[in-house]
């Protein structure tokens, strides 16, 4: 999996395009999982496609889309320092996700699995955290300003 980020990073430094999806070059597998969308598995080069067009969209930028990773599996990743303001995360299921530094800004993740998750210093600033299952999740510095975190579960997290 490593091999394959590594050529779409190669890709994007030969066409001379940025990498906007900074803090991203560890995407791929952990524990043998494998991230999916509707059941269907996708590539570390389809999420750093995914998270680009965000960025895009958050710039205003014509060719943008937002991101909609609602009901996608993306247990395990590393998602460390990514820009998912805004994104559509309903029912995701993001188990074991590092999502260290995130900017999560506005993002829905209502009913989502963040079960065991690493948010340290996630800006969670007006989330739609309701009914999201925190347990185990690691909040150390984390905003939570705003955040609507009704109906959540949050036992044994720190």
């Amino acid at each position: 999996m490593k091999g394959t980020l590594d050529r779409a990073y190669a890709d994007e430094k030969r066409e001379g395009i940025p990498l906007h999806a900074r803090g991203q070059e560890a995407v791929g597998e952990k524990d043998g999982l494998r991230p999916s969308f509707g059941g269907c598995p996708v590539t570390p080069y389809e999420i750093l496609q995914l998270l680009r067009k965000h960025e895009k969209w958050l710039a205003g930028k014509a060719d943008g889309e937002r991101a909609d990773l609602s009901q996608a599996d993306l247990s395990g990743l590393d998602l460390s320092k990514a820009d998912l303001r805004k994104a559509r995360m309903n029912g995701a299921v993001l188990k074991n996700c590092n999502l260290t530094g995130a900017n999560l800004e506005g993002a829905s993740l209502y009913a989502a699995n963040l079960s065991d998750c690493i948010l340290r210093k996630a800006n969670l600033t007006k989330a739609d955290l309701h009914g999201v299952d925190l347990k185990k999740a690691d909040l150390t510095e984390a905003n939570l300003e705003g955040a609507d975190l009704r109906e959540g579960r949050m036992f044994d997290m720190s």
